[in-house]
C-alpha cells in the first residue's frame, strides 16, 4: 500500500532504521540511520555479564571469562536465554566451569532492566531518523520489525508505547 513505512531492524550485530515512502509501487528512502555496533549481540553480552557477576558473588568464581570453553558455552546459553525470555518470565543459564556445573537464574524483568540503555539507544536513533525525514509518529503508516532480536517483548512494547499501535512483522 502507498504510505510511509518505518523499518526497525535489530539484527544480531547491527541496528538500522529506515523510513520509506511508497507510492505507486515505487519505494524512496526518506531517511536512514543506524549503529553498526549495536545489535542482539549486546543483549547477549548483558546476559553473560549477569551470569559472570552472579557466579562471582555467589560462588567466588572471578575468572570465568578466562576459561575459553566456558565462554563459548556461555555465549550459546546467553543467546538461548534471550530467546527464552521472549516467551517466558524467567529462565536458567547452566554453565560448566572448571569441571563443575553451575546454574544462574534470570528474570525477564532483570534482563530488561539491564538492557534498558540499549533499547533507549535504538529509540534515539529512530527519533533522530524521524527528525531527519521531517516526520512525526503520526506520519508513519506502518512500522515493520525486522531481525531476530525484535522478538524481544521490550522492543514491541517500546514501539507500541511510542506509536500507540502494534508493529507489523517483517
Amino acid at each position: 500500500n502507498d504510505g510511509i513505512v518505518l523499518v526497525y531492524d535489530l539484527g544480531g550485530g547491527t541496528f538500522d532504521v529506515t523510513i520509506l515512502g511508497i507510492e505507486d509501487q515505487r519505494f524512496s528512502v526518506l531517511a536512514t540511520d543506524g549503529d553498526r555496533n549495536l545489535g542482539g549481540f549486546d543483549w547477549d553480552n548483558a546476559i553473560m555479564n549477569h551470569v559472570v557477576s552472579e557466579l562471582a558473588s555467589t560462588h567466588g568464581l572471578v575468572d570465568v571469562l578466562d576459561d575459553l570453553d566456558a565462554v563459548a558455552v556461555l555465549r550459546q546459553e546467553a543467546e538461548r536465554a534471550k530467546r527464552d525470555l521472549s516467551t517466558a518470565e524467567e529462565t536458567t543459564i547452566p554453565l560448566p566451569v572448571a569441571g563443575a556445573s553451575y546454574t544462574v537464574g534470570l528474570t525477564r524483568e532483570r534482563f530488561e532492566q539491564s538492557t534498558r540503555p540499549l533499547l533507549r539507544r535504538t529509540q534515539e536513533l529512530v527519533e533522530d531518523t524521524l527528525d531527519e525525514a521531517g516526520l512525526g509518529w503520526g506520519d508513519i503508516d506502518t512500522i515493520v520489525l525486522v531481525g531476530g532480536s525484535t522478538r524481544m517483548p521490550a522492543v514491541r512494547e517500546l514501539i507500541t508505547r511510542l506509536t500507540g499501535r502494534s508493529p507489523a512483522e517483517g
